[in-house]
């Protein structure tokens, strides 16, 4: 099942069959540059494979949807400053950051 958002912007789910299943986002992209199909995949995934010309987008008016990272820690009045200084990685690290920078 695809989770896809229209140009409209309306949340869609698309029921998909193939005679290939795999768990491994390289394993699905191995088999779309192989000519085995199209697939669904997180950008920075296939955005070498793109870039290099062996995709190519099969939808391109789809709007490109995003997900968000997240730190779960304890709570607690302490936090512990290895974790601190995790998040704050986190953080710097990809402040800024979308599908046009992987």
């Amino acid at each position: 099942m695809w989770k896809l958002t229209a140009p409209s912007g309306e949340k869609r789910q698309v029921r998909t069959a193939g005679w290939l299943s795999v768990n491994d986002g390289q394993s699905l992209l191995n088999a779309a540059i192989s000519g085995l199909g199209i697939a669904y995949l997180p950008s920075f995934l296939y955005a070498d494979a793109m870039r290099q010309g062996l995709i190519e987008d099969a939808i391109p008016d789809l709007p490109v949807d995003t997900q968000s990272i997240y730190a779960l820690y304890p709570p607690g009045r302490f936090t512990q400053p290895k974790v601190r200084a995790f998040i704050d990685f986190l953080a710097h690290a990809f402040a800024d950051k979308g599908p046009a920078d992987w």
